[in-house]
């Protein structure tokens, strides 16, 4: 199964394409050595999840990893994300 489930604070949310594509960070808790910043997207989000995720919130969700590999100036980079379902995103208290 190809499913994430994680916690952490969003952070660096943007609107791209025109507000049809939302992405952010996740930062995962821990010191300097064991934090992670997760890279997600969500497609069509509604005004809440875009209100909510803007806030840099401690927040719970879910979705998908998705890896693809793109060419730039003639080198391969492997680019992987989260496709968060907008349905999971929870505000936790931390």
């Amino acid at each position: 199964m190809n499913i994430f489930i994680g916690t952490g604070m969003a952070s660096n949310a943007r609107l791209v394409n025109n507000g049809q594509i939302l992405r952010f960070v996740l930062v995962t808790e821990g010191n300097e050595k064991s934090r992670n910043e997760i890279p997600c997207i969500i497609f069509n989000p509604s005004a809440d999840v875009k209100s909510l995720l803007s806030k840099g919130l401690f927040v719970e969700l879910s979705g998908k990893v998705r890896s693809f590999v793109i060419d730039f100036a003639g080198e391969k980079t492997v680019i992987t994300e989260i496709v968060v379902n907008p349905r999971s995103i929870q505000a936790v208290k931390s």
